[in-house]
């Protein structure tokens, strides 16, 4: 496959598409950054949220995504069925949580 130039201003490196590593890291921090400054988000920080979680994880202590294939994984996170982005309105709503794994609430996230 033929490289192309990367797609940071002026980066004359040369990748096999996107960015190089050295302008993917200021690329991302500013999606991370625009995330962060999303109204829901700041309910993650939050004492009810952090309780809300603990005890959901200490009830189901299994990831729910890993167990509909058959595998048995240790849940790290509360994850939400309908995405706090989409429905906000729900994010307390324990029949909208999942435990999860860190590699399946990523993949979910990704989709």
């Amino acid at each position: 496959m033929a490289k192309v130039v990367c797609l940071g201003k002026d980066c004359p490196v040369l990748v096999d598409s996107g960015y190089c590593a050295a302008c993917r890291r200021p690329v991302q921090q500013q999606k991370d950054d625009a995330r962060r400054d999303l109204p829901y988000r700041a309910l993650y920080r939050t004492s009810r949220w952090k309780r809300c979680s603990r005890a959901r994880l200490a009830r189901f202590p299994w990831c729910a995504l890993c167990a509909a294939k058959g595998i048995r994984t240790l849940a790290t996170c509360t994850d939400h069925i309908q995405p706090a982005s989409q429905c906000p309105e729900l994010f307390f709503e324990e029949t909208n949580h999942q435990s999860a794994c860190d590699a399946c609430n990523a993949a979910k996230g990704d989709r």
